[in-house]
């Protein structure tokens, strides 16, 4: 009930649930140390800075915008949680009667049909339609999607940037749930790549602010968006004004830096999969020599 609540930071404490549907205009969440923890709800609320989750070993359910998804995954893999089912169709209701529908995801490398040589897949985006409301998750780092469902009929959909370069059989799916009653259906879904075609997307999120006289921390975020695996030396680049800032650490070694600059090679960047860097500059004080 404060819908005017732009930031909200915890630490410890034994809530097993965080419902924060009303604050649409919050900025800032973070939670930490809190081991009783099982869902965060946050759909109409999604901070569009910074969203921080660590130190919950329990938690197994967060409800967010569509276009959070993917940055809330990758910073809960970060900090260990792999098994936190995120998506934006959010119709569990901690404690109560559900369905589950979960399936795994993976890419046909070799053409040959998907079997148990072929990886499974993050970072694919699966929508569900239940003919009223619509919904969206993203695979984890094992490939697979949980959606948590009342009874009605559902379609699953998968859904990339760029369809015309792959080809997911089956397209669609359809599953019926009767009723509530805690069932559970498995759908799995493979995909081949289409062409060749080489796409590589990079992201600088700033995690903590620069201040004069403190550290700035920044992510940078890079994901293989095309249906080729990419390897580069020196592929990642950062520049920086080192008259301002000097450069602290990084959580990835550097492969080559110089005045100003960082570079990093990557190799085997299988299509979707994500990675992230995190690196720290001391930003100088307004008393320090330029």
């Amino acid at each position: 009930q404060m819908p005017n609540l732009i930031s909200l930071s915890i630490n410890g404490g034994l809530l097993q649930n965080i419902d924060l549907s009303n604050n649409n205009e919050m900025n800032v969440f973070t939670i930490g140390d809190m081991p009783n923890l099982q869902s965060i709800f946050m759909k109409n609320s999604s901070p569009n800075e910074l969203v921080l989750i660590s130190s919950c070993p329990n938690l197994r359910f967060v409800c967010s915008r569509e276009n959070q998804i993917e940055m809330i995954q990758l910073g809960l893999a970060f900090y260990g949680l792999t098994n936190v089912t995120v998506n934006s169709y959010c119709s569990f209701t901690p404690g109560g009667n559900y369905n589950t529908i979960t399936g795994n995801v993976k890419f046909d490398a070799d053409n040959n049909g998907c079997d148990a040589t072929d990886l499974p897949h993050p970072n694919i985006r699966v929508n569900i339609n239940d003919g009223t409301n619509t919904g969206a998750s993203f695979t984890n780092n094992t490939g697979n999607y949980t959606f948590y469902t009342q009874a009605g009929n559902f379609t699953l959909t998968p859904s990339i940037e760029n369809p015309s370069w792959f080809t997911f059989s089956p397209l669609s799916a359809a599953i019926p749930f009767a009723n509530n009653d805690n069932n559970i259906a498995t759908q799995d879904f493979c995909f081949t790549a289409n062409g060749v075609h080489n796409d590589l997307e990079v992201i600088i999120v700033p995690i903590t602010p620069a201040r004069p006289g403190f550290e700035a921390v920044y992510k940078i975020v890079y994901r293989n968006k095309g249906n080729q695996t990419l390897s580069q030396q020196y592929g990642m680049n950062f520049f920086y004004n080192q008259n301002l800032m000097q450069f602290v650490s990084s959580s990835v070694s550097t492969s080559q830096s110089g005045n100003g600059s960082l570079s990093w090679d990557y190799t085997g960047l299988q299509p979707f999969e994500s990675r992230a860097i995190l690196i720290t500059f001391l930003i100088n004080a307004p008393t320090d020599n330029v």
